[in-house]
């Protein structure tokens, strides 16, 4: 039987920005982080992504043309699947991934 997830216990485990904390339970995979600063350019080929803000803020800059989306905490995001895009935080920002379980991109 599964138990429930706690994650800001989980997120307190990260001391390194960017080193993600990788969790599957069920079908689902859920990528804990903290960062702040500016990620590389990317996309996601396999399937869409839940971004869920948990502290902080952040954006989400995409190269198509499509306008800046910033989440905050308490909000989510479906970032569509092979949209490039370069997620970024002024200050520490923790969220959770969440994915179909094998699927991380």
């Amino acid at each position: 039987m599964q138990t429930p997830l706690n994650l800001n216990a989980e997120l307190e485990k990260l001391h390194e920005y960017w080193k993600p904390l990788v969790l599957n339970q069920g079908d689902f995979g859920f990528r804990l982080v903290k960062f702040a600063g500016d990620f590389e350019w990317h996309r996601h080929a396999g399937s869409d992504k839940i971004i869920l803000v948990v502290s902080g803020e952040m954006g989400v800059r995409f190269d198509d043309g499509r306008p800046e989306v910033c989440i905050r905490a308490g909000e989510l995001f479906v970032l569509p699947k092979g949209v490039r895009h370069q997620p970024h935080a002024e200050r520490e920002c923790s969220i959770v991934l969440i994915e179909r379980a094998g699927l991380g991109d």
